[in-house]
């Protein structure tokens, strides 16, 4: 909810301006569905909306230290594979995000198992 800090400084600069603000990890047809703009993470699908990146989003791989301590370390992207993983399902098409790492200057990219799977991400974000 990166956006929710920045509200109240855009409501007063535009005060005749009425927000919904719908959360969800399904990309809604903007258009279909009544709203003016929607911002989203990843590709646009639909060749009847414009679309302009605002930022660019990092992914990060993090464990607690209890379950570390529990499990080990991995020391190398393929070590993931042994692990107890939390991953995410794309409402959009059903996929399971892949896991990508820069090894050398070589993008890698794992499919990862994972002991619980999640199609949103605040949820995922919960369970971790």
């Amino acid at each position: 909810m990166w956006i929710v800090p920045s509200l109240p400084r855009f409501l007063k600069k535009y005060p005749e301006v009425h927000l919904e603000i719908v959360c969800s990890d399904y990309v809604p047809y903007t258009i279909d569905n009544g709203l003016d703009a929607s911002i989203q993470v990843g590709e646009l699908h639909s060749s009847r909306l414009a679309m302009r990146q605002l930022a660019s989003v990092d992914y990060v791989v993090v464990a607690a230290p209890s379950y570390l301590k529990r499990c080990g370390v991995p020391k190398i992207p393929n070590d993931l594979l042994q692990h107890h993983c939390l991953t995410y399902r794309r409402p959009r098409n059903g996929l399971i995000r892949e896991w990508r790492f820069l090894v050398n200057g070589q993008e890698q990219h794992l499919a990862i198992d994972g002991l619980l799977t999640f199609n949103s991400g605040e949820a995922l974000v919960s369970a971790a």
